[in-house]
């Protein structure tokens, strides 16, 4: 299985309609993706889920003046934005992940609007006991002008970082804001005020803090 670099070629951005476009889209090629896998291209649940994909397609490419969607780890990428998810979401974003990588696919460009046969063609190379390579994904795809991404890292332990990164800093600093959060959080629940009693060493004094959500105090007491 191939990796290539993650390539960010510009500044992040993606305006707030095309962040819910965006998350709209990968919604719908997951359930794209998992119907190829069940139904027959000729069932009306595998049409109707093909033309779902094309409408999100359309409206996120419209929004977003084009489409590059990139999967790191465990990470989405959408035009250097990346996307977040939670619960049951995240789970079908993981299992998104996985069968892309079956495929031996870390991601997608679209620098032409989609057309409806593109997004079926897409979509039906994920149909059960299809399976291709890289390189015969990226041919099939590239006369309807979209592009492939091989299966792609943050790290390699037997070679160099093949991250660009601007892209680890944003996956870290992502990491950071949720570890804040739940900090908050925490903090949020416990008791209001708790009190901590201990002896300054050698002093004959003994501290009492006061510890709550806003603030922390001390007050110094004889012993």
């Amino acid at each position: 299985m191939s990796e290539e670099q993650v390539m960010i070629d510009r500044a992040p951005r993606l305006s707030e309609r095309a962040l819910h476009y965006a998350h709209d889209f990968l919604g719908a090629l997951f359930m794209g993706v998992r119907t190829a896998q069940i139904h027959d291209p000729s069932n009306t649940a595998f049409t109707n889920a093909v033309a779902r994909v094309y409408e999100c397609a359309q409206a996120l490419f419209t929004a977003s003046g084009g489409i590059e969607l990139q999967v790191v780890d465990d990470s989405f990428f959408v035009n250097g934005v990346r996307l977040r998810f939670h619960g049951k979401t995240h789970d079908s974003m993981r299992t998104l992940r996985h069968i892309l990588e079956s495929q031996e696919l870390g991601g997608l460009r679209m620098r032409a609007p989609p057309t409806h046969e593109a997004i079926r063609r897409l979509v039906s190379m994920f149909a059960a006991g299809t399976r291709a390579t890289l390189e015969e994904t990226r041919a099939a795809l590239a006369s309807f002008d979209i592009g492939v991404l091989g299966v792609q890292r943050l790290a390699d332990g037997q070679g160099p970082v093949r991250v660009d990164r601007r892209v680890f800093a944003l996956h870290s600093y992502a990491k950071l804001i949720l570890a804040l959060r739940e900090h908050a959080a925490i903090i949020e629940h416990v008791q209001p005020t708790a009190r901590i009693r201990g002896c300054a060493p050698g002093s004959g004094w003994c501290a009492s803090s006061r510890i709550s959500p806003s603030c922390a105090t001390t007050a110094w007491t004889c012993s």
